[in-house]
């Protein structure tokens, strides 16, 4: 079983992303199931290790990190055979407009409140499924493991040189919540994105690379969308 929940975007106060994952591990449990994989997100470690101290998360909704948090707790108690967590950094597909990033949506500005020179760890869509696909073939080298993924750690002004590089112009301009919202950027993005600033790399490419996972760099990836 591959398992990736998403809230509802209507609703992101909602417990929709949390109970549908609960049920799929229940439900995969009574038929059966011997392996279960699941993603989640890069930054659990820290949130967790942050609310067994007693402290809030470092950004961010804690009803987001819980309703993330829920499957991974879940599996070491839930009976399978094998079982493993991935946890993804931020998607590179993030920056493909029309994308929320980018002002108007498609325009060439990524207007933000994360600090243009901030370091931050991002990952390849196809490098989830690539490691979901190598935790099937070797369940018992990935059993209970949470696998951070991360193909590059670059700053949203390294990114958005690689995007112009590869024929794709953008450039980042950092902003306040009240200008970024001024300018029709969402609020709850903005939000967050201040506490990023405060947070370290979500994710280490050594990580992945010590399970033999294939990384794509952010440059590579930038060359395939313009190809």
């Amino acid at each position: 079983m591959f398992s990736v929940q998403t809230p509802d975007l209507s609703d992101l106060g909602s417990d929709v992303e949390r109970i549908n994952g609960l049920n799929l591990v229940d439900a995969a449990r009574e038929a059966g199931v011997e392996q279960f994989v699941h993603s989640s997100v890069a930054g659990l470690r820290e949130f967790l290790d942050r609310a067994a101290s007693g402290r809030a998360p470092a950004w961010g909704n804690p009803h987001y990190w819980n309703s993330k948090a829920a499957v991974g707790l879940a599996l070491p108690h839930a009976g399978f055979r094998y079982w493993t967590e991935l946890r993804p950094a931020f998607f590179m597909s993030n920056l493909i407009r029309p994308s929320i990033w980018f002002e108007d949506l498609t325009g060439e500005t990524i207007v933000t409140a994360v600090d243009a020179d901030k370091p931050l760890a991002v990952v390849a869509t196809q490098d989830i499924g690539a490691a979901a696909a190598a935790a099937f073939a070797d369940p018992v080298r990935f059993h209970e493991q949470a696998v951070d993924l991360a193909g590059d750690v670059l700053s949203l002004a390294e990114m958005a040189a690689a995007l112009t590089a590869a024929g794709d112009p953008a450039r980042v301009e950092t902003v306040t919540v009240e200008q970024g919202v001024a300018r029709g950027m969402l609020p709850l993005l903005l939000e967050n994105q201040v506490g990023m600033n405060a947070t370290g790399i979500s994710a280490d490419p050594a990580v992945a690379t010590s399970f033999g996972i294939p990384l794509t760099s952010f440059a590579t990836w930038a060359a395939q969308q313009s190809g």
